[in-house]
């Protein structure tokens, strides 16, 4: 039986060494545009309610939401501080412990693998070059390009397509709405990866504490 193991980018694979608001008065520095300044939460308000609307560049909404408020528009200054956000953010992610001897075992076994996001794909796919495991990867699935997003159905229904030999689908992820439980609903066997050890008990899913746990899981199941 051909198997996919799925994952989740952000959290699961990856995690921030720095908030998103040092990201923000960063990315303002380095695009010198001090209209910006001390509006992070101004700024995080309109980027996630145009995220939630599965605009392609949320970003370069809500910034350019903020400037035109202020008659300070201009369509230079958007770009900017697109290319410096996503610039510093790359540079703000690194991979878990232990993740790419996990992906070669899981290779080795002979498992297809994709990666799923509900963020941008410009920026993700970004992180997954800077950070070198993209060739890991069989399936790359990114809300902005699928007009989906998890927990929609819709959004698994394209993972599934985007892999047609796999006869079995795994999701791993720490996130149990959009992707332990989402993925349930859409045929997808969920792994939960409970870093925090936290009490929540999820039943309907496998439960590991470290990724490094996967492969060996993943024989047992």
């Amino acid at each position: 039986m051909v198997e996919a193991v799925i994952f989740n980018m952000d959290g699961t694979l990856t995690q921030r060494n720095r908030s998103y608001e040092e990201i923000y008065e960063e990315a303002i520095e380095k695009s010198g545009i001090d209209a910006l300044k001390d509006r992070y939460s101004d700024y995080q308000e309109a980027f996630f309610r145009f995220f939630k609307q599965n605009y392609v560049f949320p970003r370069r909404q809500a910034v350019e939401q903020l400037l035109k408020k202020d008659d300070s528009f201009r369509e230079d200054d958007v770009e900017k501080f697109v290319e410096a956000w996503e610039k510093v953010e790359s540079d703000s992610f690194v991979l878990k412990e232990g993740l790419v001897e996990v992906l070669e075992d899981l290779k080795q076994d002979n498992y297809l693998l994709g990666v799923t996001s509900n963020g941008t794909g410009e920026l993700q796919r970004m992180k997954l070059e800077k950070l070198g495991i993209k060739d890991f990867f069989d399936s790359i699935i990114i809300a902005s390009e699928v007009g989906y997003s998890k927990p929609e159905e819709e959004f698994f229904t394209e993972v599934k397509k985007s892999l047609p030999k796999a006869e079995r689908f795994f999701i791993v992820s720490h996130l149990p709405k959009t992707d332990i439980i989402g993925g349930k609903s859409a045929g997808l066997k969920p792994i939960w990866l409970n870093e925090s050890n936290t009490d929540e008990s999820f039943e309907i899913a496998v439960v590991i504490e470290d990724l490094r746990d996967l492969p060996e899981k993943l024989r047992d199941i």
